[in-house]
């Protein structure tokens, strides 16, 4: 399933008036088809696949922009249709990162855009930024997406897999 298929389908028309659509027509107007992480999941779980997806959320992201949109999120993304796992963070990804086993991760920026990330090696990451085709490398998460544009904003929400 097509991810704005399944917002248009499972958010905006069973509950539009939920904090996920009211933020999905709220950027749409403005010129931008968002994709919240349940519909990344969504589209996930149609492909055929052995990797499993968790979403990551810090603490400070939770109580923050989307604080009413997050507990929201988190039933969808954990619910029988999806059956996907969520995480809480209390320290930022580039921290934790040793100890994980993801490969690919989507990186949420400035609370709208998604950069994809790639775990090459223990202190190796590529991301590539589809607004424009750029990509770059760093150390650990955060220096690859500053190195990448100066003025994006790591928002605190992960989509790992």
């Amino acid at each position: 399933m097509r991810i704005q298929d399944y917002q248009n389908k499972e958010i905006i028309e069973k509950n539009p008036e939920s904090k996920a659509s009211i933020y999905l027509l709220g950027n749409k107007l403005s010129g931008t088809l968002m994709s919240l992480p349940s519909g990344i999941c969504a589209a996930f779980k149609d492909y055929v696949t052995d990797r499993t997806v968790t979403v990551c959320y810090s603490s400070n992201f939770k109580s923050d922009f989307f604080k009413d949109l997050i507990p929201e999120e988190i039933k969808r993304i954990t619910d029988k249709r999806l059956g996907m796992k969520t995480q809480a963070l209390d320290d930022p990804l580039d921290d934790l990162y040793p100890e994980t086993i993801w490969e690919y991760i989507l990186v949420l920026v400035n609370n709208k855009h998604w950069i994809a990330v790639k775990h090459v090696k223990k202190d190796k990451f590529v991301c590539y930024d589809p607004d424009g085709g750029k990509d770059s490398d760093g150390s650990t998460i955060g220096k690859a997406i500053e190195n990448l544009r100066k003025g994006y904003v790591i928002s605190g929400l992960y989509i790992c897999i």
